[in-house]
């Protein structure tokens, strides 16, 4: 048995005067594995780590006293990086994790995450900033080899499942062949046990069908649009909605959209898909007494952003799965091949959005989207 020390403060008494406390935040800054950098509001270096020297090649961080932070940034970031300090910084007092591609004293460049935050006065005007970098350029290496992977995957899951549906559908066409021929044949006990194993023949195609055509969907769905227009999403969940009607009616679900869901610059397949597999989703998973699926835009956090609500007033997500809801051929009863939600996130991608579902008297995914730039 362990017995509990009991720890006496005392002894762990420290003088925290302020020449202390310079050198516990002296200590603090040296010993980061950040660059730290302290900054007039126009960008003039007043201190700066002993790493931010290093990270920009110099040989001590006095070199760096009296130059501008925009003269590390490179010209199509700088620009970027001015608009972040005039609006973000000093409307907010924080920037976050910002990318900028950061040019070194002998004209080499790494990809850097950049915080800051404003310094105030006692009367609470700004001051100056307090920046924080991290090289980062390893890790945007390894996305870029995981990207250019993924890409070979989806490249090869496309030639796969679009091979493969041209032989399934023969299988189909040839099983639905024998069992026309079968009928003419009298009955008998060979008769039965091959029409048993003729539809098991068709049952299984069908559902092989439809795993290469859903294979087919999410491989094309992470593509990259080659052609954008300006799509009404209203005028998209009017479509959706009547192409449904049948399962709505069938079902008595109340459909509940805002009265402005707005527009975006994107490619309106992929937007249409991206709405229905959710939309689909709803209705397949969103049992009610009185099922209700509510659609509608929410308020964006940042210029070209859209951002958007499904939601349904069923059981909800299962905890067992809500993690991995957006892994492919990951299922919760129903039959599908469980690719649906798969191909969403793939399209929220594509546009540098983000998605997240949770449960809130019902299943909910929120999700954003940005708009190419141009």
């Amino acid at each position: 048995m362990v017995t509990p020390v009991k720890s006496d403060s005392s002894e762990f008494n420290f003088d925290f005067s302020s020449d202390h406390i310079e050198d516990i935040y002296k200590s603090l800054v040296e010993s980061s594995p950040d660059a730290l950098s302290f900054h007039s509001i126009d960008g003039t270096f007043i201190k700066a780590s002993p790493r931010m020297a290093e990270l920009l090649g110099f040989d001590n961080e006095d070199q760096l006293v009296g130059r501008t932070v925009y003269d590390f940034i490179s010209n199509e970031s700088v620009d970027r990086a001015k608009q972040s300090v005039a609006t973000i910084l000093v409307e907010q007092g924080r920037v976050e994790n910002r990318e900028y591609k950061i040019l070194r004293k002998d004209g080499s460049c790494f990809i850097a995450d950049a915080s800051a935050s404003i310094v105030q006065d006692s009367l609470g005007e700004p001051r100056a900033v307090i920046a924080v970098i991290r090289d980062i350029t390893p890790r945007k290496k390894l996305e870029e080899k995981l990207k250019a992977l993924n890409t070979e995957l989806e490249d090869y899951a496309h030639t796969v499942s679009h091979d493969l549906s041209g032989p399934i559908t023969n299988i189909i066409v040839a099983g639905k062949m024998a069992c026309e021929m079968l009928d003419g044949l009298p009955d008998c006990e060979q008769k039965q046990d091959m029409e048993q194993v003729l539809e098991a023949i068709k049952y299984q195609g069908k559902k092989a069908h439809e795993m290469t055509r859903d294979l087919l969907s999410l491989a094309e769905a992470g593509q990259i649009p080659y052609y954008v227009e300006d799509v009404s999403l209203s005028n998209v969940m009017n479509g959706i909605t009547k192409a449904f009607s049948g399962w709505v009616e069938e079902n008595d679900i109340k459909i509940v959209v805002g009265d402005d869901l707005g527009s975006i610059k994107a490619n309106p397949t992929q937007i249409y898909q991206l709405f229905a597999s959710l939309f689909r989703n709803a209705v397949q998973h969103g049992k009610a007494d009185e099922p209700v699926i509510e659609v509608r835009r929410l308020a964006a956090e940042e210029k070209g952003e859209h951002r958007f609500l499904f939601r349904d007033n069923g059981p909800g997500i299962p905890e067992g799965i809500i993690n991995d809801l957006f892994h492919p051929f990951v299922k919760s009863g129903y039959e599908n091949t469980g690719v649906g939600l798969s191909i969403v996130e793939k399209i929220v991608n594509v546009y540098d959005g983000e998605i997240k579902a949770y449960n809130h008297d019902g299943a909910c995914f929120e999700f954003s989207l940005k708009e190419p730039v141009e």
